[in-house]
């Protein structure tokens, strides 16, 4: 579940830059201003416009393109497989394959988070081999309207994948229920904020998307006033 976010960044990202520049037509989750300033990058997808704005740009209407079907498949198949080798119970259907393409109509704002220079011991528990763990600054932000059964059914897929089952441990930050959701390869915290799902991998990075959202953290320290 930790690479979930990473692997939409690196399949999904290359289809948005092909269709070139797009004009903003919905508010993205987090915009960039919003954005902490130790963001290191951030990738902003704002949604499909409306059919018939597509159908107005030859580069837009390319996602309605038939022809364009097994391109709209493979995106959704590298978004939820963390493995070429499936058996054929695993692997997704042609109808599968479509229905979960239809979640890059939504809009989100995914990125990553420098590690703080300074660390408390609780947002950085030392690892079972004695060693510091790894930073996980990865974050993921998505407007879930209309698509809340579907990502519901996406997740419980990939969980079901896993060889072995996950420890899940419900937390609360700012008010706001958070699972804490911890395999092999380490944890992802996950919450429902308003209309919006989000995915970190780390407990800080999560705190601070969550005040993001809820307009509780400070102008001073976004990205917009990072100084040059």
């Amino acid at each position: 579940m930790k690479s979930f976010q990473l692997r939409i960044f690196l399949f999904a990202a290359p289809a948005f830059f092909a269709l070139g520049t797009i004009p903003a037509f919905a508010q993205a989750p987090l915009e960039p201003a919003q954005l902490p300033s130790r963001t290191v990058f951030y990738l902003i997808w704002r949604g499909a416009p409306a059919p018939d704005v597509r159908k107005a740009n030859a580069l837009m209407a390319l996602w309605d393109d038939v022809d364009f079907a097994p391109v709209r498949s493979a995106l959704a198949s590298n978004i939820l497989s963390s493995s070429q080798e499936k058996s054929p119970s695993q692997k997704l259907s042609p109808e599968e394959l479509q229905e979960y393409a239809s979640l890059l109509e939504n809009g989100f704002t995914l990125g990553y988070i420098g590690e703080p220079a300074k660390r408390s011991a609780a947002s950085a528990p030392v690892s079972k081999d004695g060693k510091p763990p790894v930073w996980n600054g990865m974050f993921f932000v998505y407007d879930r309207t209309g698509k809340e059964s579907l990502i519901a059914k996406a997740i419980l897929r990939m969980r079901a994948q896993e060889k072995e089952a996950p420890v899940i441990t419900p937390l609360v930050m700012g008010g706001v229920p958070v699972l804490k959701v911890e395999g092999k390869n380490g944890a992802t915290y996950w919450a429902d904020q308003g209309k919006f799902a989000v995915s970190t991998g780390e407990r800080a990075v999560m705190e601070q998307t969550l005040g993001r959202l809820n307009g509780k953290s400070s102008a001073t320290a976004s990205l917009a006033r990072k100084k040059p």
